[in-house]
């Protein structure tokens, strides 16, 4: 993750927590809630994320496309204000195609 989403400058898993320390120094605990080696997926929570929300969750998948690979990252959360939803998704929603872009460019030895 630190090779491929912008700000994270490290990550230490124990066992299913996954914790993610940025450049400004705040930490972000992450629970892995299942995975499967099989089906190449895992749904998570987020817990100490610095944006104002709750209930903090997704999930990440890899299927097979034809000669490639399709991978989905499903995410979402409550905000803790209501009134900010909009601004909250509008500030989240360009950041998730760049993150599988740069994923992408790390995979096919570009990043």
């Amino acid at each position: 993750m630190d090779r491929w989403i912008p700000g994270v400058v490290s990550v230490a898993v124990d066992g299913h927590q996954r914790v993610c320390t940025f450049e400004d120094g705040h930490t972000q605990t992450e629970q892995i809630l299942d995975s499967s080696t099989t089906d190449r997926s895992f749904r998570y929570r987020i817990d100490g994320a610095p944006l104002p929300v709750t209930d903090n969750a997704g999930s990440f998948a890899v299927r097979p496309a034809k000669e490639a690979s399709l991978v989905t990252w499903e995410s979402s959360f409550e905000p803790v204000d209501p009134a900010a939803a909009e601004q909250l998704s509008g500030m989240w929603e360009p950041f998730l195609p760049l993150v599988l872009a740069n994923l992408k460019s790390l995979i096919e030895g570009q990043g």
